[in-house]
């Protein structure tokens, strides 16, 4: 055991290759708006301010000419979401503090786990979505039990694996795949302590998700 754990740390010629970030660094970013140009609005602030020269160094630098200003983004169009919601009501909560008008057509599914492969090809249908949302991870499992928390990941791996061979065999099924979970790359012992063994369940999704990616290269 000692020596894995020395080979982890060393890596293989000096390098070690982990499979999930190390540190997340908080990146806090403007709430999207009805026009979808919140994002641009932030980089005009930025681009205005790295232009702007402090009165103290009038006399050292040179008076820059006015920022650029962005080209306005295109507007943005309605869009068409099929979410997997999670049994907890999360997610829509997060689809009804979207801005207005920025949703056309929403379906919320809540059997998600009794859907199979072809359920799931259906409500996808042959025309697809804009964007699918697989929220089934932001469920807990009914208990703290290894019992428990091996039974929901269970049943979310199957139905996350279902989706995927759904989206993957319908080259029109969405543009966007999102997938939602919670807590799986936690460090704080005291929130360990408090939740419990079931913040690991949905933490096989991050592999899951890896190996997606590359059998859906083009969305």
């Amino acid at each position: 055991a000692t020596a894995a754990a020395a080979a982890l740390e060393t890596g293989h010629n000096g390098q070690v290759q982990m499979c999930f970030p190390v540190e997340w660094y908080r990146e806090d970013l403007p709430l999207e708006n009805k026009a979808g140009n919140a994002i641009d609005g932030l980089v005009q602030q930025l681009v205005n301010k790295s232009m702007t020269v402090p009165r103290t160094f009038d006399n050292f630098v040179k008076a820059k000419e006015g920022p650029p200003e962005l080209p306005p983004p295109a507007q943005a169009t309605k869009q068409s979401v099929l979410i997997f919601s999670d049994n907890q009501g999360f997610c829509k909560s997060i689809i009804d503090a979207a801005p207005d008008g920025r949703f056309g057509t929403k379906k919320f599914v809540d059997n998600t786990y009794d859907l199979v492969q072809d359920d799931m090809a259906a409500l996808i249908g042959p025309k697809g979505w804009d964007i699918i949302i697989f929220a089934c991870g932001l469920d807990p499992p009914a208990s703290n039990s290894v019992a428990d928390v091996l039974d929901q990941n269970t049943r979310l791996l199957k139905a996350f694996f279902h989706m995927c061979k759904a989206v993957q065999k319908n080259d029109k099924s969405t543009k966007q795949f999102v997938v939602l979970s919670r807590g799986v790359f936690e460090e704080d012992p005291k929130v360990h302590k408090k939740v419990g063994l079931g913040i690991t369940v949905a933490s096989s999704l991050y592999g899951m998700c890896n190996t997606a990616r590359q059998e859906m290269e083009e969305t």
